[in-house]
């Protein structure tokens, strides 16, 4: 999902130093990466048994009029002797598919908190 910042004159570094302390409240790792429109941060689980799903957040634009877009991170693709084996394991493929599932309903729960911290920042950051 995209969200566009109208007129609010934030600087996008200080709303990126927001998201990657929403992130540590989240109980995720962050790190931010420069490009040329802006930035994106990463957020991954502390944890390395910690099921939730990665995410990175683009955040891009101008002080007056940047957009912020996040998206989960994919898991790397299953390997191909995996994918044979699954042809004679009918099950595996029902567990990916679960897997699946359940990563897209952490992460649209991980997105309903996001965009709730985004509305509520971007509000306080715009005050004169």
């Amino acid at each position: 999902m995209r969200l566009p910042a109208i007129g609010k004159n934030i600087k996008l570094s200080t709303f990126c130093d927001a998201v990657e302390q929403f992130f540590t409240k989240q109980k995720y790792q962050s790190s931010r990466h420069p490009t040329k429109e802006g930035f994106y941060v990463v957020g991954r689980p502390i944890k390395p048994r910690d099921k939730r799903v990665p995410v990175v957040v683009a955040v891009e634009g101008h002080p007056n009029e940047f957009t912020i877009e996040i998206q989960p991170i994919k898991p790397n693709s299953v390997g191909a002797g995996t994918r044979l084996g699954a042809l004679f394991i009918g099950t595996f493929a029902g567990l990916e598919i679960k897997r699946a599932a359940d990563r897209q309903d952490q992460f649209l729960k991980f997105e309903k908190l996001f965009w709730a911290f985004v509305r509520k920042t971007v509000a306080e950051l715009a005050k004169p």
